[in-house]
């Protein structure tokens, strides 16, 4: 349970839930997630019984799109099933979630794994003869996609036994299983060659989640899009005017706190906007927004010209990855004068405040900052004594609170100038 809960906050993108807290107690482990409330994507199957093509393709993008970003940070789910994938809110246009990291896992490309896990209907073949890699998150999504459109499993049994034979040998077709409704008569053959690809027996030619999702049929998707222009124009804004970084060592705590309210103590209605024109952007569905897909948005508006791109990245990106993350464009495009009040700020302090002493030293805001051992001393010094506003050595609540408000990003404009 703690290797899932430290891999999944690790993990930062739209379609994977989000994991704030893990206590651990001498008879509990408690984990503190993003509430979703729209229930399993299992159970909207049972009450729909199959899927029309458009919103099966508009879920499949999502789902590839968070396990292709897994797998290119080195991480193989495992298990993924519609019982695995939960939506936000009962909208009918909201997201999907995954979930259940338990059974995942760190890999090195090119170097197998031997583990059997997984559910008997979902599992891949090459997991069962315990030499695989990531390829088999790829063969369960086929499965998944093949259950979405028809309301029923490619590989059946009356046993688990039975249905693991089936699923070693890989056949499967696309004939009715109910002769009062030919299901797949009705599928389009780009549907069901997206499944074939994903359910191609030998994992070397099966094609990868990145690869699938450049897959023709997925082009039909929903496309997820701000609505409101005036509120496109008050996104791309603050992201222009963020200015939260300097020369300052503060400055550091100052993005990790910011960004700590952001992804902890905002609610889904708060970034459901921000949420919607960070997919959007996102082009390559890779989970982050490259200088490209900037230069794209902008252009979208009309407004590549008043806008320097560079400076963007340099504010924006704070990990210094050469690309926007999630975490970060929502921190960048909060409307912070509007969103910030003391109550957000003393929970961010008393998260930073581990031993809760009413202050924070240099230990404490190591581990705020991961602890990275090429950090000089002094770095860390530095952001005390310009925080530190009465000389103690430690960072108060007061000396916190100065430091967020003292230069907040400008108010959102409904123009770009």
């Amino acid at each position: 349970m703690l290797s899932e809960v430290s891999i999944l906050k690790t993990l930062d993108h739209p379609h994977i839930l989000k994991v704030f807290e893990v206590f651990v107690e001498s008879t509990a482990v408690s984990i503190v997630s993003e509430l979703c409330t729209g229930g399993e994507l299992f159970e909207k199957i049972t009450k729909m019984k199959r899927f029309s093509e458009q919103l099966g393709s508009t879920y499949m993008q999502q789902i590839l799109s968070a396990v292709a970003y897994c797998h290119e940070r080195g991480i193989v789910h495992r298990d993924l099933k519609p019982e695995n994938l939960l939506l936000e809110n009962p909208s009918p246009k909201a997201l999907l979630k995954v979930i259940d990291f338990g059974t995942s896992s760190k890999f090195d490309p090119g170097i197998h794994l031997h583990k059997v896990l997984g559910t008997p209907y979902y599992i891949a073949p090459e997991v069962l003869s315990r030499e695989y890699d990531e390829k088999c998150d790829v063969w369960s999504l086929g499965v998944v996609l093949y259950i979405l459109l028809s309301g029923s499993p490619p590989f059946t049994g009356s046993s688990d036994r039975e249905v693991l034979r089936k699923v070693h040998l890989g056949y499967y077709d696309f004939d009715s299983k109910d002769y009062l409704e030919p299901t797949w008569r009705n599928v389009s053959n780009s549907a069901k060659d997206i499944i074939r690809r994903m359910l191609i027996l030998d994992p070397a030619k099966r094609p990868s989640a990145r690869e699938l999702l450049h897959h023709q049929w997925l082009k039909q998707s929903d496309r997820i899009h701000v609505e409101n222009h005036d509120t496109e124009l008050d996104i791309m804004s603050s992201l222009k005017n963020f200015r939260v970084t300097s020369t300052q060592s503060s400055d550091k705590l100052r993005q990790a706190s910011l960004q700590y309210i952001a992804t902890h103590f905002t609610t889904m209605e708060q970034t459901e906007e921000l949420r919607r024109k960070f997919i959007e952007m996102d082009e390559d569905k890779d989970g982050v927004l490259s200088r490209e897909e900037l230069v794209n948005g902008y252009c979208a508006l009309g407004l590549t010209e008043t806008v320097d791109i560079a400076k963007i990245m340099r504010d924006c990106d704070s990990d210094r990855s050469g690309a926007i993350d999630y975490a970060e464009f929502i921190t960048a495009t909060m409307n912070w004068k509007q969103a910030l009040n003391d109550q957000l700020i003393k929970g961010a302090f008393d998260a930073f405040d581990v031993d809760h002493s009413g202050k924070i030293d240099i230990q404490e805001l190591k581990l705020i900052f991961g602890s990275p051992g090429d950090t000089d001393e002094t770095v860390w010094k530095a952001i005390i004594t310009e925080t530190d506003l009465d000389g103690d050595g430690e960072i108060n609540l007061d000396e916190f609170k100065h430091m967020l408000v003292k230069r907040l990003a400008p108010l959102r404009r409904k123009t770009i100038s």
